[in-house]
């Protein structure tokens, strides 16, 4: 499909982009994050470890924009 849509314009690959990074976000949400939450253990840790990483992507998306 890449080489199909490479010339296709900036339009569609703004789709295919977030087609992409909506499919990594269903997963992670959906299959990776639940079973790393329900397992016992390390709660505090595991949060503060998921906070500190969602702030380092939202910084590096401000840090492109600028």
């Amino acid at each position: 499909m890449g080489m199909f849509f490479s010339n296709a314009g900036e339009a569609v690959d703004v789709v295919m982009s977030s087609l992409a990074g909506g499919t990594f976000i269903y997963i992670g949400c959906t299959e990776i994050i639940v079973n790393e939450f329900s397992s016992g253990g390390y709660k505090v840790h595991k949060f503060v470890a998921y906070l500190l990483g969602a702030a380092l992507i939202t910084s590096l998306c401000f840090m492109k924009g600028a």
